[in-house]
């Protein structure tokens, strides 16, 4: 297990500006995994896996456009409906990692991308461990406690293919 300090936690998000979003899942209980893949975008192997727990929003220009909630209730709606409600996740595809900004007292993030797109993550409980950077050399940094940052190692994801729907 790895503990990273603050400082080598910043220099190692930064190897992530410029990152193109390659594609992005949402799963049960409304978690968003946002993959993104070299910077010359010409590989679908994913460099960093952002694993983003309810509750998080997306926003375009400030403008919230769809949030975790938001497909909590997707066993609830029709297909047309859901499938409506994902296109407005597609607007990640694509765009290129800027900043990844932590909160100065709870660790909530704000992942700023290109044409002006924000997401934004909000701790829902007390416990943290809202998020999780994963890394392909096996370096995960992710939230430890409402105010608190957290770095390890695993076995290296050598290449984290992405498989296409």
């Amino acid at each position: 297990m790895s503990n990273l300090n603050q400082n080598a936690i910043r220099e190692k998000i930064n190897t992530s500006i410029g990152l193109s979003c390659l594609d992005f899942r949402v799963i049960a209980g409304g978690s968003l995994i946002v993959y993104f893949g070299g910077k010359d975008n010409a590989t679908d192997s994913a460099q960093l896996i952002m694993h983003l727990e309810p509750a998080w929003r997306i926003e375009i220009s400030g403008k919230p456009i769809i949030g975790s909630f938001d497909t909590l209730a997707f066993d609830e709606k029709s297909k047309d409906e859901i499938k409506q409600e994902l296109e407005q996740v597609q607007i990640l595809i694509g765009s290129e990692l800027y900043e990844i900004i932590f909160g100065p007292t709870i660790v909530d993030l704000v992942i700023q991308l290109s044409r002006s797109i924000v997401i934004r993550t909000f701790a829902h409980g007390m416990d943290g461990e809202n998020w999780e950077l994963r890394y392909c050399d096996g370096v995960r940094i992710g939230m430890e406690s409402l105010t608190a940052i957290k770095s390890w190692s695993e076995k290296p994801d050598n290449k984290l293919i992405l498989v296409k729907n």
